[in-house]
């Protein structure tokens, strides 16, 4: 077993503000819980072929799990919704735990773990108050949202929407070395993000609406989960993305002013 601890996270990018740390000893008084704890303690055992040290069952709100090994074999931390997983998602986690395994077969494990993540992780949360900021200096999203909704979702997709904290966010349009994500979609509290870099005059409606359109798309057409591989990006999504009425130009503008957002962005931080 490694030496180095493991930590993992569901995304790159944490939910809300709180981490969410409570965790669920070992030694837990609810007996089910604590029968199952044992069942999945010695599954991964035995898909490991090592000792498992200990196992605690966290309500983290980003950290699907963490493992550091100790004289007695492995500590693992795990979050609760994975307790009474089938037997697939934790395969995939015993595969996450094993250092030995690289390439193709982690990819597609972690694939699976997270999709039951956002699948399950809300059910084990305290609810969280999260701070919306849809009004911004020179557009309103919820305006945008609800045109959106409205010509494009039939008006009933009902997701929350809010420009993000400058930073948040992951990579996303790639171009020359320029890495900028311009929205991204929480599944936990159906929340879309749109990067506040999109909020200035020089920005065109249509660009930033594009992006919300986008956004609002991965609540209509949720990933679909294979046997080891989740697709986000549906042959359905992008039939969709492309029925927005200036989709192509959009996307023209976007990558054309890339490094114009980039320095935009450079300025906000």
């Amino acid at each position: 077993m490694a030496t180095a601890q493991l930590t993992l996270f569901a995304a790159e990018e944490p939910l809300d503000e709180n981490d969410g740390q409570s965790a669920t000893s070992c030694e837990s008084p609810d007996a089910t819980v604590g029968q199952q704890r044992i069942r999945l303690r010695a599954l991964l055992a035995e898909f490991l072929a090592s000792p498992v040290a200990s196992l605690v069952l966290t309500r983290n709100r980003r950290r699907m799990l963490s493992a550091k090994p100790d004289a007695r074999g492995l500590a693992i931390r795990l979050h609760r919704c994975f307790l009474d997983a089938p037997p697939p998602v934790t395969r995939a986690v015993a595969i996450l735990l094993d250092p030995k395994v690289r390439g193709t077969a982690r990819k597609q494990a972690l694939a699976v773990a997270r999709e039951h993540f956002s699948r399950h992780a809300a059910e084990f949360m305290t609810p969280s108050r999260l701070t919306l900021k849809p009004l911004g200096r020179v557009y309103d999203l919820v305006l945008l949202r609800d045109r959106v909704e409205r010509e494009y979702f039939g008006g009933d997709l009902h997701v929350d929407i809010t420009w993000s904290r400058p930073g948040h966010g992951r990579a996303d349009r790639r171009q020359g070395g320029i890495h900028i994500r311009l929205g991204s979609y929480d599944s936990t509290h159906r929340l879309v993000r749109i990067h506040p870099v999109l909020d200035r005059e020089q920005v065109p409606e249509f660009v930033v609406e594009s992006v919300v359109h986008h956004e609002m798309l991965h609540a209509a057409e949720p990933p679909i989960l294979g046997q080891l591989r989740r697709t986000v990006h549906t042959r359905a999504f992008r039939q969709r993305e492309r029925e927005f009425y200036r989709h192509e130009e959009a996307e023209r503008w976007i990558e054309r002013n890339l490094r114009r957002l980039a320095r935009w962005r450079r300025q906000r931080g």
